[in-house]
């Protein structure tokens, strides 16, 4: 049986597929992707313990006002790329 298009992911899309072994039957589960990026991007010393530091969490949703906020603004392209079809937006430096 063929899946409706509706539920096609984009090529760019990673995919992770769980396919758990339960008996005689197998169901597929999709996976969401998941990163933890660690690293100085502030360019300055912190002051505080590492213990001490809280993560942030970044979105589709909060990904300009945390960047925003660290201090790189960011500037909505709203063009859409002709060889990759998809929009995009630039992070720039202070």
């Amino acid at each position: 049986m063929s899946k409706p298009m509706g539920s096609v992911a984009p090529k760019e899309r990673i995919n992770i597929k769980y396919v758990p072994a339960t008996g005689d039957q197998q169901s597929e589960l999709e996976l969401p992707l998941k990163l933890l990026v660690t690293g100085d991007f502030k360019g300055q010393p912190e002051h505080v313990a590492l213990e001490e530091r809280q993560a942030v969490r970044i979105d589709k949703d909060t990904f300009n006002e945390v960047l925003a906020k660290a201090g790189y603004p960011v500037d909505d392209v709203g063009a859409v790329n002709a060889q990759q079809g998809s929009a995009g937006a630039v992070a720039r430096a202070p």
